[in-house]
């Protein structure tokens, strides 16, 4: 069989499906591309350049396997190939962790213009719930002066992240620290960024199968989805040196997040997905 007839067929059965995407793909074909992409090791963006490839009997039964697994249990296919992407960097990912898919990432990309007066100017950094370190280790391949912490309350999530951090030969420069937001935080920064629990306790009630095979921890966040942002913005300050800033990411709250702290001095600010996804917090704004 050849890869062009795989991949066609692989779409048409996730397009009859009920699998929901979100997970680093947002189509069938997408998901099917990346499946077969990833078993066969042929980059993603390459795969026209293999199309009228014949793909083995061997390798035919684990796409199937998998594909399988994908419709039946609606298991993330991050997850079924221990494989995610952001910003064209892959990292490991198992269900220890939630799926990389921070909106950060758009800043790092842009260096953080305009909020920074320069990314060079920054020299300590903190990934705050860091989960499998995606963020914070795509912060420390981009900008190699930066020294970066990452910070995770779940002891299993930091494995994922250690595992990425050596995959990407980075442990001189970022460190995994098990802590309680700040509990166990013995330094200031330049930089805090966070993409914490931020779905409210409706939504989590609705959520999609493929999300409930994620870590729970790393999604709910109470009532109105605000527990842990309230918490991060009560104690950061005295974890920022002077001139530091805070950017934390919390979905589609903005609404709340703009009447809950209305009475601080917040920057909303912009990515590929809008400007509502994110906000700035300077230290000397900070409660």
């Amino acid at each position: 069989m050849i890869l062009n007839e795989i991949i066609d067929k692989i779409t048409d059965e996730f397009e009859n499906s009920d699998i929901f995407f979100g997970h680093g793909a947002v189509s069938p074909i997408d998901e099917a591309v990346w499946l077969v992409s990833s078993v066969l090791k042929i980059k993603f963006k390459d795969i026209n350049k293999y199309l009228k490839t014949i793909v083995s009997v061997e390798d035919i039964n684990k796409i199937n396997l998998i594909k399988s697994m994908r419709i039946e249990q609606r298991i993330p296919l991050a997850y079924l190939l221990n494989e995610a992407w952001l910003k064209d960097v892959e990292f490991y990912i198992d269900e220890r962790a939630l799926i990389p898919r921070s909106l950060i990432a758009d800043l790092i990309e842009d260096d953080f213009y305009p909020w920074l007066e320069s990314i060079h100017n920054i020299n300590s950094v903190l990934d705050l719930c860091c989960g499998s370190g995606c963020v914070g280790i795509l912060l420390a391949k981009s900008y190699p002066h930066l020294d970066v912490d990452l910070i995770d309350i779940s002891d299993p999530a930091l494995e994922v992240a250690k595992i990425n951090i050596q995959k990407h030969n980075l442990q001189k420069r970022v460190t995994a620290i098990q802590s309680n937001l700040f509990e166990h935080c013995k330094k200031k920064y330049d930089l805090i960024v966070t993409n914490p629990p931020y779905v409210n306790a409706s939504s989590m009630t609705k959520l999609p199968t493929e999300y409930q095979k994620e870590p729970q921890l790393a999604l709910a966040s109470g009532e109105d989805g605000l527990d842990l942002t309230r918490l991060i913005i009560k104690n950061a300050k005295k974890y920022l040196n002077a001139n530091g800033k805070i950017f934390i990411e919390i979905g589609h709250n903005r609404d709340v997040i703009d009447e809950v702290f209305k009475d601080l001095n917040l920057w909303w600010v912009d990515t590929e997905s809008g400007s509502d996804y994110i906000f700035m917090l300077e230290k000397n704004d900070l409660p």
